[in-house]
């Protein structure tokens, strides 16, 4: 009888500890793996052409094919060769002689054919080459590398961010991060995207901007142990206090003491 109420009490433990263990690999499977939710989202992605925006830097080249020399193009590549043009706030480029050009909403394509017509009244036989320089982005927060990043335009997007610059670690919660976006007007957005879901390929902040902020919150087990580390700090500061406060009494209940006796 002894030995059935041993074994029953065996049994029921390990099978205790069993679902306890299944709970932490599953919760461990939540916190660190991706693309666990949402999977039908990921095939509703279509690639789209990188289109130019507000605060984009490009380098923009004007060539003739009308003759080897170039000095007909010198007063166009004047901008190019001292830094190169970043599109303004509204969008527009602001070239010599040709005066604004819209550029924002159009691709590197788009934008040299525009250049080549409008250009072709003071450059014979123009050719017009557009490149977009490197998108800088912020990336901070809970992870194992915290910088300012440039991305090549064709891979400016989360996926490509997190796998070559970023990379989570155990105290990420990547199913809260935020990328801080601004507007053409210096207003802030807010966006939450959780990367364990493969909806986030769908995300509007999915393909990243000239100066986003990209934050990774630390996870609830992170902020615990922090939360535990500094209140050891606090009280490891006090043990002086505490020893003076302790000796202060003794020496009070001795005298006391002393002074009944008496």
């Amino acid at each position: 009888m002894v030995m059935k109420k041993a074994n029953f009490l065996f049994f029921t433990i390990l099978s205790i500890f069993l679902l306890v263990s299944c709970a932490s690999v599953k919760k461990s499977q939540f916190d660190f793996l991706m693309f666990q939710r949402g999977l039908d989202s990921m095939g509703k992605v279509s690639a789209e052409e990188v289109l130019i925006k507000p605060s984009d830097k490009l380098n923009i080249q004007f060539y003739t094919q009308a003759t080897i020399v170039q000095d007909q193009t010198d007063i166009f590549n004047f901008l190019n060769k001292s830094g190169g043009y970043v599109v303004d706030i509204n969008g527009n480029l602001n070239f010599p002689i040709i005066g604004i050009v819209k550029a924002a909403g159009l691709t590197n394509k788009q934008l040299a054919d525009t250049l080549v017509k409008l250009s072709a009244p003071y450059i014979k036989a123009p050719f017009v080459n557009v490149v977009q320089k490197p998108i800088k982005v912020f990336l901070l927060g809970s992870l194992k590398k915290q910088d300012v990043v440039e991305l090549p335009p064709e891979n400016a997007n989360l996926l490509y961010l997190f796998a070559s610059y970023g990379g989570e670690n155990s105290n990420s919660d990547i199913r809260k991060v935020m990328v801080i976006r601004e507007d053409s007007l210096k207003n802030r957005k807010v966006n939450i995207v959780d990367m364990t879901s493969g909806a986030f390929f769908t995300s509007p902040v999915y393909q990243l901007q000239t100066n986003d902020l990209i934050y990774v919150n630390p996870n609830l087990r992170y902020l615990k142990e922090e939360d535990a580390r500094s209140s050891f700090v606090k009280i490891q500061k006090l043990q002086p206090l505490m020893f003076y406060v302790t000796a202060t009494s003794t020496v009070l209940s001795l005298l006391i003491l002393l002074k009944s006796l008496k």
